[in-house]
């Protein structure tokens, strides 16, 4: 329930008034296991996780003024989607140059 709440719209209150790190690192577990596994091609890169990540970073500069929790939710969210971008754009690299199939 909470990932969807995330995905469609966070509810800052949620999050400032619970002040549960238990509820937040879950959270921060639950978005990206919510999105499951991923296929690509194999010289795709990491453009999807790229994406994920601008959408983090404008969720988090969204509530920065007012939800310091809310707000270091969703850059954690995406500092791990900037993370997997670069493992993906490093074995598209790999990919291109012949030394993985």
């Amino acid at each position: 329930m909470l990932p969807a709440l995330v995905e469609a719209a966070p509810d800052v209150s949620l999050f400032e008034l619970l002040q549960n790190s238990n509820v937040e690192s879950g959270l921060q577990t639950a978005v990206p296991s919510r999105r499951g596994a991923t296929t690509r091609a194999l010289d795709e890169g990491g453009v999807r996780e790229k994406e994920l990540v601008e959408k983090y970073r404008r969720m988090a500069e969204q509530v920065a003024d007012g939800s310091p929790r809310t707000t270091a939710i969703m850059r954690s969210l995406a500092t791990s989607y900037e993370a997997d971008a670069r493992r993906e754009e490093r074995s598209a690299e790999r990919f291109r140059r012949g030394l993985e199939r």
